[in-house]
């Protein structure tokens, strides 16, 4: 009978359960993060907090965020530069008049086995304006399109077409 009830407790909790399982479809990627803006704020120092589950706060010491837990959502966090924050102290809760930014910061883990790439690199910019921290993810900037050759080559032979026909009929 004992049996039965864990079995039933097991099955009801099995759903609610995350785990770090990837698809057979997918591959695991490193997720790179970067703040481009944050040395336009030289009078605040930054840190990240998470907002669900897994991690502790972090300091941003460069444009590069510190890694985080995929589940974990950190928002980004900024106090004025005299406040000495010591985000790794334990039981570390952030300052209630720290501006906090509207989004979260989000991390791709995964992706399809048709794209070989092994890391991404997302860019966001940050905006400070009347007590107000934005964050927004910047769209990367499209590929430079390299030169057309099959173009190329379609008009250099339809030129080497002409050039034999007009040759012959001198």
């Amino acid at each position: 009978m004992d049996i039965i009830r864990l079995s039933f407790v097991f099955v009801l909790l099995a759903g609610f359960a995350y785990a770090d399982v990837i698809s057979p479809d997918e591959h695991p990627v490193t997720n790179n993060i970067y703040v481009d803006n944050i040395d336009e704020y030289p009078l605040y120092q930054f840190f990240i907090y998470p907002t669900s589950m897994g991690g502790g706060a972090a300091m941003l010491d460069s444009t590069k965020v510190p890694s985080f837990y995929k589940f974990a959502q950190p928002k980004l966090y900024a106090v004025e530069v005299e406040s000495r924050l010591n985000v790794t102290a334990e039981g570390f809760v952030p300052p209630a008049d720290a501006l906090v930014s509207d989004t979260a910061f989000t991390v791709t883990s995964t992706l399809p086995n048709s794209d070989p790439r092994t890391s991404i690199d997302t860019h966001y910019r940050i905006s400070i304006k009347v007590n107000r921290l934005t964050l927004a993810e910047v769209s990367p900037e499209p590929a430079e399109k390299g030169p057309d050759y099959a173009m190329f080559l379609a008009m250099l032979g339809v030129g080497l077409v002409i050039g034999y026909i007009a040759g012959k009929k001198l």
